[in-house]
């Protein structure tokens, strides 16, 4: 098989399994964005994503999730509050956000695309109820110091997740002695005489977490 005629039925493929997935995600409370479905469990943002593995033909369903909390104060850390306004997906597939780690995982060969879009959204219901029992019985950056992260792409998630809550001085820690391994987010903020000066997430992580340590501080003093 030729290499165009090989890229088109990929293409064939991908487009028949999501016109699959809209009416298989229909009426259970999931919204969808390109091949991901994603919706708000209370506190939680849950997100599914399909890849498919094309030189094999097969399908890797992946669920990821974390706090609601988590990316507004990304937001602020950084000055970009008006992401809130975004819809659900951008916390998913928007600049500027948290990662979610992936905390389910399966992968099937490929069979007829309806077929397999019914059976990733089976796949996502099913262990986003496994999934939210573990992770209201623990704390969030628990969860991801579990984690095996080697490039460091969740690095920015575990800052913030302990700032969401209040540990501020193991915030300090990481970001002391790790940070420098992690993808870092860089932004664009005026400096005292209205100069733009690049900015790192990490950096200014620690200068929040420092301010907000200090009222801590005197109520324990």
């Amino acid at each position: 098989m030729g290499i165009r005629e090989d890229d088109r039925q990929r293409k064939a493929y991908g487009k028949a399994w999501e016109a699959g997935l809209r009416p298989a995600i229909k009426g259970r409370g999931w919204r969808k964005y390109w091949s991901s479905i994603s919706r708000q469990d209370g506190p939680w943002f849950i997100c599914a994503e399909c890849v498919l593995l094309w030189p094999t033909r097969r399908l890797q369903f992946l669920l990821q999730a974390k706090p609601m909390t988590l990316d507004p104060l990304l937001w602020k850390i950084i000055g970009a509050k008006d992401n809130e306004t975004e819809p659900l997906s951008f916390r998913k597939w928007g600049a500027f956000i948290c990662e979610a780690p992936t905390l389910a995982e399966s992968i099937v060969d490929c069979g007829a695309p309806e077929q397999m879009a019914s059976d990733f959204v089976q796949f996502a219901m099913s262990e986003r109820s496994s999934i939210l029992r573990e992770l209201s019985s623990r704390p969030f950056s628990d969860v991801l110091a579990e984690k095996a992260d080697p490039f460091g792409m969740l690095s920015t998630t575990k800052v913030v997740s302990l700032l969401d809550e209040r540990k501020y001085e193991d915030a300090i820690s990481f970001l002391n002695g790790k940070y420098e391994k992690g993808v870092s987010i860089n932004v664009v903020r005026p400096d005292a005489e209205g100069h733009a000066r690049s900015a790192s997430f990490f950096d200014l992580a620690r200068d929040y977490a420092l301010s907000a340590k200090e009222p801590m501080t005197a109520e324990t003093a």
